[in-house]
C-alpha cells in the first residue's frame, strides 16, 4: 500500500465464532519505510462479547402419558418437574410462565433474572384427572434474551404437553 497524505485507515470487525463471553484482544502490527527508514506500530485491540441467552428444556418429560381416571374429591393431581438451563452467555430476564389447555403450574422456582449456565425447575401438573379422554395444553416460557424482539425463533420457548385419562380397571371382589 502507498500513502499519500501520511495517512491511511483499517477497519477490523470482529466476528465471534461460537458462544463466548468476556474481554478478547488482539494486535495489530503495521510497518512501512520512508526515506530508507523503516517505520512499526502496534495497535493492542480489546472488544467484548456476549452471546444472548438461551433457555432450554434440560430435563423432564412432556408426556404424562397414560394417568387412570380419579373422581375423588381428594383427587392428587399428577404433576412432572420440568428442569431448564440459561446455556447462553448473558442472564435472562423470565417472566411468569403461560400455560393453556389441561394443565396447571403447580411450582415454580425459576428467578425472575436468570444467570448464565444457572438452571431452574418448574412443576406442571394435569389440572383435572376426572374426566376421561386425551388432554393437551401449552407451557410458554417468555424471555429477555438480549435480542432484538422478534428475531429469536426460540423465544418463546413453548412446549406441548399431553395426557389421556383412561377408566379405571374394573376390580371384581368374590
Amino acid at each position: 500500500v502507498e500513502l499519500t497524505n501520511d495517512s491511511c485507515d483499517i477497519q477490523v470487525t470482529y466476528t465471534p465464532q461460537a458462544p463466548t463471553s468476556g474481554e478478547k484482544t488482539a494486535l495489530i502490527v503495521t510497518s512501512y519505510s520512508r526515506e530508507g527508514v523503516q517505520y512499526s506500530y502496534s495497535f493492542q485491540l480489546q472488544a467484548s462479547a456476549a452471546f444472548a441467552g438461551v433457555l432450554e428444556l434440560v430435563q423432564g418429560d412432556l408426556n404424562f402419558g397414560n394417568i387412570t381416571q380419579d373422581t375423588s374429591p381428594t383427587a392428587v393431581l399428577p404433576t412432572k418437574e420440568l428442569h431448564f438451563q440459561n446455556t447462553g452467555g448473558i442472564g435472562i430476564a423470565l417472566a411468569l410462565p403461560d400455560i393453556s389447555g389441561h394443565f396447571a403450574v403447580s411450582d415454580n422456582n425459576c428467578p425472575s433474572t436468570l444467570p448464565e449456565n444457572s438452571s431452574c425447575q418448574i412443576v406442571v401438573a394435569l389440572s383435572d384427572p376426572s374426566s376421561l379422554g386425551p388432554k393437551t395444553g401449552t407451557l410458554s416460557l417468555s424471555y429477555d434474551d438480549g435480542l432484538p424482539a422478534g428475531t429469536n425463533p426460540a423465544n418463546p420457548l413453548e412446549l406441548s404437553l399431553n395426557a389421556d385419562v383412561k377408566t379405571p380397571p374394573n376390580l371384581l371382589v368374590t
